[in-house]
């Protein structure tokens, strides 16, 4: 399964549908399972709610790719941007970022 994750600061539906369209585009006819926070910051300490359980999902080995809008929706955090790539890399699944971010270049 494809896992797609989108977040905005704002609650501004507009921003996530934006998000949600472009990510599509990288998905050819295969399962997705959405992955949205909205009016959530990428400063905060803690993870929001949609992004840990997308992680607890890429560990359970429920997700094969993740698409995602750009990095800094992950978080404005490198470490914590490098943390997510390794997680994803140790559990064998694919991350592509709708900006075309090289994702090798983030570590």
């Amino acid at each position: 399964m494809i896992g797609i994750y989108v977040r905005s600061a704002n609650k501004d539906d507009g921003q996530i549908k934006k998000q949600l369209n472009e990510c599509y585009k990288l998905i050819k006819n295969e399962p997705v399972k959405e992955y949205v926070d909205i009016g959530e910051t990428g400063l905060q300490n803690n993870f929001p709610v949609a992004f840990q359980e997308l992680n607890v999902d890429i560990g359970k080995g429920l997700i094969k790719k993740v698409v995602c809008h750009s990095p800094d929706r992950i978080s404005r955090n490198k470490t914590d941007i490098q943390m997510f790539v390794l997680h994803c890399q140790r559990n064998g699944v694919d991350l592509e970022f709708v900006d075309g971010t090289n994702v090798m270049m983030l570590l």
